[in-house]
């Protein structure tokens, strides 16, 4: 098992988060009352699912913020797994998920961090009617997280990992 630091937010509104599918999902909500909320999360090697939803008559923000945790010697390590900030206080635009779309290309295996031993694959999403045909009402973002079984050897930022990052 691998732990996993899951943050949502920070947006003044809900936010859904799916991890896995069937009975064995799992469910994470932020509520209203909070800007952020933070989970951890232990998963096992392999694929898992991910589905994010934001809802918002007005529009919404979104923010999904995944960490792996990994111990390397006596110090921990936190790899950058994955980053969406859309919005926040103001609402998530469609051009804004266009950008987010192509900052991904930055990332040509899907791997965010280099030392890491995470892969995110088949980004993609749906959005609800846009009235103004800028703001969107709802945002459905599905997403794989391709959890390797080899531990990271090396903290994040070491010059030992090879990046084919941009």
């Amino acid at each position: 098992m691998k732990r996993f630091e899951i943050r949502l937010g920070p947006t003044p509104g809900e936010l859904w988060l799916t991890i896995g599918s069937g009975a064995a999902a799992l469910e994470l909500y932020k509520s209203p009352q909070r800007a952020n909320e933070c989970f951890y999360v232990d998963l096992a090697p392999g694929d898992h699912a991910l589905t994010l939803r934001g809802h918002g008559a007005d529009g919404f923000g979104v923010g999904l913020h995944i960490a792996e945790l990994a111990k390397i010697g006596d110090a921990a390590s936190a790899y950058q797994t994955f980053d969406l900030e859309c919005g926040g206080a103001d609402p998530c635009t469609l051009d804004a998920l266009a950008a987010f779309k192509r900052s991904l290309a930055r990332y040509p295996r899907g791997i965010h961090d280099p030392c890491g031993s995470v892969r995110v694959k088949n980004v993609g999403w749906e959005t609800g009617k846009a009235p103004d045909m800028v703001t969107p009402q709802d945002l459905e973002l599905r997403a794989v997280l391709d959890v390797y079984e080899f531990a990271p050897e090396h903290a994040h930022g070491d010059a030992a990992c090879a990046s084919d990052i941009e």
